[in-house]
């Protein structure tokens, strides 16, 4: 048994988080255990703790990737890639997609779909 540590950077935020891992468990039963936050972004700061910090981040990163995936696996016309769909976050940290391709009909499909894994609100404009 080996503990990993890993300094993440999600591509969400500013934030940079270490976290540890047990190199003997297989990847599909890990669990990360927050380390330190390294840094923490203009809109993490205010998270009580390490945990719940990390836990946030964690959530916004695999809801943006989450949305994407089913954006594309949607709409046919974006062929299963998702290099030109952008996204942000409104102030409420909700995920807003948009692609040029995609037309009225596109948005208001994907818009209905069920999202229940999706931790956060998620839109395509």
């Amino acid at each position: 048994m080996t503990i990993q540590k890993t300094l993440w950077s999600p591509d969400t935020c500013a934030c940079q988080i270490e976290f540890e891992w047990d190199d003997s468990v297989p990847q599909e039963l890990r669990t990360h255990t927050v380390a330190t936050i390294v840094k923490a972004c203009s809109i993490h700061t205010s998270q009580p703790n390490k945990e719940s910090h990390y836990q946030e981040v964690l959530d916004e990163n695999q809801s943006k990737n989450k949305a994407i995936g089913l954006l594309v696996k949607s709409i046919a016309k974006l062929d299963g890639g998702d290099a030109d769909i952008n996204w942000r976050f409104d102030n409420n940290r909700e995920i807003i997609l948009s692609h040029s391709l995609l037309t009225q009909a596109d948005k208001d499909l994907f818009n209905v779909l069920p999202k229940s894994d999706i931790k956060k609100k998620v839109t395509v404009e």
